[in-house]
């Protein structure tokens, strides 16, 4: 598992990753589940990857996984890692409080 691009900026213009994108949201997985969609944005260099990450691993612990050796990429100093949009490759499910099991 891991995260993938699904937008890139390439000369000043959004070009859209198809295969990544179908790839998550026809996944057999979440076919039959509501999916839930959790996003950031902001200036860069704002610990956008950093919480992304640590939300990510909760997801995973609430889902009974093994948290992932790595998320979305970002480190210290000044220089960008994940420019443009980035998902995770694959859906987690869980369950809710009220019992319903969805996909994030």
């Amino acid at each position: 598992d891991r995260a993938v691009q699904i937008i890139s900026i390439e000369n000043g213009k959004f070009k859209l990753n198809e295969n990544n994108l179908s790839n998550i949201l026809l996944n057999s997985r979440a076919s039959d589940k509501k999916l839930y969609i959790i996003s950031i944005c902001g200036a860069f260099r704002t610990g956008k990857s950093f919480l992304l990450t640590n939300f990510l691993n909760y997801l995973q612990k609430r889902s009974n996984k093994k948290a992932p050796n790595k998320g979305f990429l970002w480190s210290y100093g000044s220089e960008p890692h994940t420019k443009g949009i980035w998902m995770w490759n694959k859906p987690i499910d869980i369950k809710l409080n009220n019992g319903e099991n969805v996909s994030n």
